[in-house]
């Protein structure tokens, strides 16, 4: 039985950073965070300050974060999304607005014909955004691209 699924985001060394960002920008909070000098792997001290695990959670909004294990780099790339929905423009705008600061545009966030306000972003760390405010009761699931109710 499989009890729930949620995304992981491996970053390398700045998972703190990236979290402490997003919890501003998504008024969100870290919990359970674990650093590499809280297991019992020989390493460097300097890599000590790593996240081992972190979860990330927002309304709505639910990931574990982690940097990954000295000389593993992860491999960024625009295969994955995390998409999140809102209920109203100005937030999801602001939203939008914080994470391309030092990040790429790549979708302009402007109202589609099945969304109030849509736009997709990659952050300064290098992770893929994809912001929405459904219309009515619709959610489009880009990832698969498939409609929802």
């Amino acid at each position: 039985m499989i009890l729930r699924g949620y995304p992981s985001i491996l970053f390398d060394g700045c998972c703190e950073a990236a979290l402490e960002a997003y919890c501003d920008i998504f008024q969100g909070k870290i919990s359970n965070m674990l650093r590499m000098g809280d297991l019992r792997f020989p390493m460097p001290d300097e890599e000590k300050k790593r996240i081992f695990q972190a979860v990330f959670q927002a309304q709505g909004l639910y990931f574990l974060a982690c940097d990954t294990f000295p000389g593993h780099q992860p491999s960024v790339g625009a295969n994955m999304y995390l998409s999140v929905d809102f209920s109203n423009v100005p937030q999801a705008k602001a939203c939008y607005e914080a994470l391309h600061e030092r990040g790429k545009v790549i979708m302009p966030f402007s109202d589609t014909e099945y969304s109030l306000g849509y736009g997709k972003v990659c952050d300064r760390f290098g992770i893929y955004w994809e912001l929405n405010v459904p219309k009515g009761s619709q959610r489009i699931l880009m990832t698969v691209g498939a409609w929802r109710s």
